[in-house]
């Protein structure tokens, strides 16, 4: 797959720079690719220096975006590739009884720009179910940069699948944080929701700010996926992802989780490698672009059934670790029933009382989580059978 990646890819930037002014796109570009030779996150170059000030102005341009999809789209829509198509074979019925029923499967693209996650997704699908499923597809890609909507619509309509479909793809230009109708209804509609690289580049505020508006935006969106509906999510895994997104399990409420990676080293392959090389030396002299990645990916499916809650794994835990039940059977009546009634609570605060029991007993941080993942795994098991 990585090949036809690295082949569509190339068909399509060349669209992009187009005929006309081709000479001076191609110029721009590799000045861009030149004045910038790695590929930082806009991050990396403070918006009050010389250089900040320079690409926040480049960044609306079309050759910025075609430089971008030179240097990351065709790594991104590698790695989704390797874990959608994983998913897929695992839940191939699931995931084609939702086409069936519904004659359309709608894919909702959340930030990141460039839809690399979109192309990837499709080309699976075209893969593995387009023979056996006869419905259409229909995206919706939403970002609040509205300048890479012709760009997004550009690449999209380089697959066969949308060629001759303009009806089957729609942009929305809007902040996601702020959950409007149309991002609201977008998510709901969809049967594939995708959040590729969107929370590692969300910025402003300080620290505790920023991972509060993560928490709560990954909390947000999970709402709003429908039962039934998968929702993928790959981002850089230095973002305090895993507290966010379920611990080290990924269980999150009336979710299950299909694929969990917090930590994946994606490559792509040597073939994809060598092509890439010869279809752009000329074109833009061997500029560098992202080879490999290192990603943080889950995917989850909606369901239906009640999620588990913390007397589930109270019980789980008691029964697994003697001198945790003790401690607990110790506590006055009054706390024993008050941990009680607290058992349809968030699954985080079992997590806290056995913490904080088994530190005061002698335990360190790494056996406590070591034992908590245990005892989430178990539980998980044994809840799908």
């Amino acid at each position: 797959m990585d090949l036809k990646l690295c082949e569509f890819y190339f068909e399509t930037i060349s669209k992009l720079i187009g005929k006309e002014n081709r000479r001076e796109n191609l110029k721009q570009i590799r000045l861009y690719l030149n004045r910038f030779p790695s590929s930082p996150d806009s991050s990396n170059f403070s918006s009050k220096t010389r250089k900040g000030k320079e690409r926040r102005l480049l960044r609306e341009t079309l050759c910025y975006r075609i430089a971008y999809i030179y240097r990351n789209s065709l790594c991104i829509s590698s790695a989704v590739v390797h874990h959608f198509e994983n998913v897929l074979n695992q839940n191939a019925n699931h995931i084609r009884q939702l086409w069936q029923k519904n004659c359309i499967l709608r894919i909702c693209s959340l930030g990141g720009g460039s839809p690399s996650d979109v192309v990837a997704i499709v080309k699976v699908l075209e893969s593995n179910l387009a023979a056996r499923v006869s419905g259409d597809m229909q995206v919706t890609i939403v970002d609040m940069n509205g300048s890479w909507k012709s760009t997004c619509i550009t690449v999209l309509q380089s697959l066969e699948r949308f060629k001759h479909s303009n009806g089957m793809i729609s942009f929305i230009e809007a902040d996601i944080s702020s959950f409007g109708d149309e991002v609201t209804n977008a998510i709901q509609n969809a049967h594939i929701v995708s959040m590729v690289k969107f929370i590692s580049e969300s910025q402003g505020g300080t620290r505790k700010k920023m991972a509060e508006f993560r928490k709560n935006l990954f909390q947000k969106v999970c709402e709003l996926v429908q039962p039934g509906s998968l929702f993928l999510l790959l981002d850089c895994p230095q973002n305090g992802l895993v507290d966010i997104c379920g611990g080290d399990t990924g269980l999150i409420p009336e979710s299950r989780t299909v694929c969990n990676e917090p930590e994946h080293s994606h490559k792509l392959d040597s073939a994809a490698l060598q092509r890439h090389s010869r279809l752009y030396d000329k074109l833009f002299r061997s500029a560098n672009y992202n080879s490999s990645l290192e990603l943080f990916a889950r995917v989850w499916i909606k369901t239906e059934e009640p999620p588990l809650t913390d007397s589930v794994f109270l019980k789980a835990i008691c029964g697994k670790y003697e001198d945790f039940k003790k401690r607990l059977i110790l506590k006055k009546k009054a706390r024993s029933s008050q941990l009680q009634r607290s058992g349809d609570s968030a699954t985080k605060n079992w997590k806290q009382l056995f913490a904080t029991e088994m530190k005061d007993s002698g335990w360190n941080r790494k056996k406590i989580r070591k034992a908590i993942t245990a005892v989430e795994r178990e539980v998980i098991e044994k809840s799908k059978k």
